[in-house]
């Protein structure tokens, strides 16, 4: 299916699409070369009654070069889209259904007219419409409210001068939890930031224990966080660790036995967290496993009617889903692209859906996923398939 977006421009973008694509590739090498086996434990854990997903639809996208994605609700996307002469905002449906979002004259007015696409990441809450674009080097973040689109209105914020904010957390029931991703001269290490839209308030959270950097960070609820980071300062060789920092006080408590944590991934109270291997008993056809994928309550028990998934090779993302039935995990290959495969937490079954891939991520409400196959400019939809389909 073809989406409504307006193409024009065919060579042009031809020739902005490859350009594109190679300044968004980032090689992050494997720790070896992952095969169609690599995340399986054995032939076993792979379900015979046939794949627990299945394609929606693919949309090709004809409204400038995808950059970026999120998940606006459970059935459609918005798009960060850029052409040579700008960038746009589309919203994308699974049935091919295409509106232009935020115009590229909108986001020029803010942004400056040399703003690139490739120098944004694209963040949306569908819970509260706010839509941010987050600067991958320089600049300021852009916080918009979209929930009277096209009518948008932009947060004006006036952050500290050391402080950049390196990613974002949306807080249930509305707000954002900034937090810093580089260490400019000046600047507080690990600082959190929070951000009420209500209020029009800046709170910076004062942590009471010192920490290098935070890695990832979810809030579980509007009062806590849960962070992946380095808390020991002092410690040179020390691990990553897990920890529940406390909004209002900024009290830490560290989790026990947490050190070796890899990846961090929210959905509500739920976490998932890809960590060295809880067990010591390795599967005798499975020599390599290293890793497992767990999802966590907020107190760091495992979530019920949940099972650690084996993992056995070092993924370099994670998804989870709101109900943390599935879980989609992005593995580096040569090139900068990735392998993406999804995990059933119940029944242990891993599958590769598909190889090259340059984004993807789930639907708002868990229900499906989607992705963008490297070199291609077209957009797959899943449905997830769960027990008795």
């Amino acid at each position: 299916m073809t989406s409504l977006c307006p193409a024009g421009g065919a060579l042009a973008f031809r020739i902005w699409l490859t350009w594109s694509l190679a300044l968004l590739m980032v090689v992050l090498p494997a720790e070896r070369t992952p095969t169609e086996s690599a995340l399986q434990a054995s032939s076993a854990e792979v379900a015979s009654s046939g794949s627990g997903y299945e394609l929606a639809s693919r949309i090709e996208f004809n409204g400038g070069a995808i950059v970026d994605l999120a998940a606006a609700d459970a059935g459609s996307l918005l798009v960060l889209a850029g052409m040579p002469s700008g960038f746009s905002i589309f919203r994308l449906s699974e049935s091919g259904e295409c509106q232009k979002f935020v115009s590229a004259g909108y986001l020029a007015s803010l942004l400056g007219e040399e703003a690139k696409a490739q120098d944004w990441e694209l963040h949306f809450d569908p819970a509260t419409s706010m839509l941010v674009l987050l600067p991958r080097r320089e600049g300021r973040l852009l916080v918009l409210d979209a929930s009277d689109a096209p009518r948008l209105k932009r947060y004006r914020m006036g952050l500290p001068v050391h402080f950049r904010p390196g990613a974002l957390a949306f807080l249930p029931g509305g707000g954002l939890l900034l937090y810093s991703g580089s260490f400019l001269p000046g600047a507080s290490r690990a600082q959190l930031i929070l951000f009420d839209p209500g209020k029009l308030s800046l709170t910076p959270v004062q942590l009471e224990r010192p920490l290098s950097i935070i890695l990832r960070l979810h809030p579980v609820d509007a009062g806590r966080a849960v962070a992946l980071g380095y808390f020991t300062a002092e410690d040179a060789i020390a691990s990553p660790m897990l920890a529940t920092v406390r909004l209002e006080d900024g009290k830490v408590e560290l989790w026990p036995e947490s050190g070796g944590a890899l990846l961090l991934a929210g959905a509500g109270p739920l976490l998932g967290v890809v960590r060295r291997r809880r067990t010591e008993v390795i599967p005798a056809d499975c020599p390599g496993a290293a890793y497992e994928l767990a999802v966590l309550d907020a107190g760091g028990r495992l979530a019920a009617g949940t099972r650690a998934v084996p993992v056995f090779i070092k993924p370099r993302d994670l998804v989870i889903g709101a109900d943390a039935h599935f879980a989609l995990i992005l593995v580096s290959q040569p090139g900068g692209f990735s392998d993406l495969w999804l995990v059933d937490l119940r029944s242990q079954r891993k599958e590769l859906v598909e190889q090259q891939v340059m984004l993807a991520g789930m639907m708002a409400g868990g229900n499906g996923f989607y992705l963008v196959p490297a070199g291609e400019n077209a957009v797959r939809f899943y449905r997830l398939r769960t027990e008795g389909e």
